[in-house]
This record gives structure tokens, sequence and C-alpha cells, in this order.
């Protein structure tokens, strides 16, 4: 194992189930030990024994907990954002040893399917991460793009990366002090930030990643061809990572513990739980008990969404408002 290298994952108790599935992929998969620091954005004492546990038990994974600084959650607090698990790995660096000059960042709602291990010898090329770019948002101007990208200086057209995996050189990441920028962008533009820290990921860094291989973050929409126009990718190269993925990267709303989840390759993720030893049938059953409010509320929507809009529709008539808002002009009737 290289002590100069490691993997780093944040979670709070709401994604336990999938930051053990993930640990569970990473140790079947991995050509060599790696060694793992989970950020603890809000994990139970007995989710924390669970990942003492894995360290103990694992022939591949050596791993540590690590929590946050009070400076980083009121960074986040003072941003007006809500995931504190997601957000908290823009702090990775302060929270790493010394001794780690390269790590890769990857969400909880991944499952590896490739040896994450290769990723490290990447040529970074000079910059400070490589990334996959997110296919569905694609550039800085898209209508899910960065809201504020026109006050940050930064073109238009740049492209926009999915921040779920990230490979960083942090030599490069310290040096720049990106940290600081990061939390400064946060503040700055906090309440605008459409996707929380992935926006100013991309504001700080647009000229400092280096494109990954599409297959190391295989997203959601590729597997229903919803893609931007603004890839930088061609098309040969998503269709393979589509057939190769090195990793699933379950990026949408509907997640494979939801019951209303529809991506073909959830039975992946499913399987992964069924073989992790380390998630008992109870605390898989309750987990997902706990989203199931979300899932019926979405459904609720969903199947009610027709008749909403009929109704509001006849509403608007009634009023005397058009379909698209306008006022109708009425004359008066002697």
């Amino acid at each position: 194992m290289g002590k100069n290298r490691a993997v780093v994952c944040s979670s709070d108790d709401n994604f336990f189930v999938p930051m053990l599935v993930l640990l569970h992929s990473i140790e079947h998969t991995s050509s060599e030990d790696l060694q793992v620091y989970v950020i603890d954005g809000g994990l139970t004492a007995k989710t924390r024994r669970i990942l003492a546990t894995i360290d103990r038990e694992s022939s591949t994974l050596n791993i540590t907990v690590v929590s946050p600084w009070p400076e980083h959650l009121e960074v986040i607090r003072s941003a007006k954002l809500k995931n504190n698990a997601q957000i908290l790995r823009i702090f990775a660096p302060d929270l790493l040893p010394d001794s780690i000059d390269r790590y890769i960042y990857v969400d909880s709602d991944i499952v590896l399917n490739g040896d994450l291990a290769r990723l490290f010898d990447v040529d970074l090329a000079g910059n400070t991460i490589g990334a996959v770019q997110d296919f569905k948002i694609g550039h800085m101007a898209s209508f899910l793009g960065v809201a504020f990208h026109d006050e940050a200086g930064i073109p238009a057209e740049a492209p926009y990366f999915n921040s779920g995996v990230m490979l960083v050189d942090r030599a490069q990441w310290d040096r720049k002090q990106l940290t600081e920028k990061l939390s400064r962008c946060l503040v700055q533009f906090g309440g605008r930030h459409r996707f929380g820290d992935q926006d100013s990921l991309n504001t700080v860094l647009y000229q400092d990643w280096k494109p990954l291989d599409p297959a190391w973050n295989v997203q959601t929409v590729a597997y229903r061809n919803d893609l931007t126009e603004h890839l930088i990718y061609d098309r040969s190269s998503i269709r393979a990572a589509i057939e190769a993925p090195l990793l699933y990267h379950f990026t949408e709303a509907k997640k494979p513990w939801h019951l209303d989840c529809r991506h073909p390759m959830r039975h992946v993720f499913r399987n992964q739980v069924r073989e992790c030893t380390y998630i008992g049938a109870t605390e898989t059953a309750m987990f997902v008990a706990k989203h199931l409010p979300m899932t019926m509320d979405r459904w609720l929507r969903d199947t009610t969404r027709p008749f909403r809009h009929s109704l509001v529709g006849r509403l608007r008539r009634a009023v005397g408002v058009n379909p698209r808002g306008a006022e109708r002009q009425h004359q008066s009737v002697a």
C-alpha cells in the first residue's frame, strides 16, 4: 500500500448503507491495500463501530474516521448550505495526514466495478484535479450550471465537471490555497448554489482540472441518453463507458435504495447490499423504510401530476389568464 495516497469519502447516517456498499465494492475490486479516510458528517456511534470492525477484519481496507473542524462547519452554515456530509469533501486536505500527497474522493452513491487503485496513476498534466464532465449539465451556462458564473468571471462555455469522483494532487491543492478560495466562494455566493459545493469547485477550478476517462464516473443520464449537447467526449467514448464502466454513479434523486428507482443497473447496488456482511437484514430494512416517505411523496406527485396540471389550467382560464400567463383582453359587453 502506498502510504502517500488514500481514498476519501464523506457521509452522514442518511447514507450509511450506501457508504458501506461503496467500501465493500472498493474492497472487492482493488488490486492493492488502500488507506481510506471517512469524513464524519454525522455518523452514529453504531456506524463508527461498524467502520472500526471493517478496519479490523478487512484484508484490503485500512479505515480511519476523521472529524471536521468547527471552522469547517461555520463555512457551511455561513454559505446557507444543507448537505454537510457532501460539502465536507472540500476540507479533506485539512483532515489528511501530511504524508498523503494524492487522494481520490468518491461520493457514497457509487459502486466500483473496476480497480480504483488504477486511477492513482493517471497523469494530471499539471492540473490539480482529474474529474469527469457532468453528462447532463455540460457547461457553466447550462440551465443547471453555475448561476453566478458571470459574476465570477467564468466563461459561459467552460466545461462543468461532476465532483462525485475526483483525483486530487494534494500538494498543488495546498500550494494554491484552494480550501480557502473554495470557502470564500461558498460564502460569497451563499444560497445561489444549485448543486452545493460542486458549483464552487467548478468555479474555482475551471481552468485547473483534467478530464478523466468517462468510465470513471458513469452517471445515470447516460443510460437514457439524456446527454448535454456540450460534451467534451465523443459519443463512442460514452458508449464504451456504459458498456464497460469502472464505476456506477447513481446521480439522480431516485437512488437504488428507493423502491421507485428504475435505473437499469439498480441490481448492481442491491446485489452488493446482499453480499456485504457488514450490513444486516434488519439494518437494510430499516434504512429502506426510512426513505419510504420520500418515495411515497414522489409517487403521489407523479401520479397526480396530470390532474394537477389540468386543474391549474382550468383555474387559470376561469380567472382570465391564458396558459402562458398573459392576461386575456376582455371587451365589455353592452
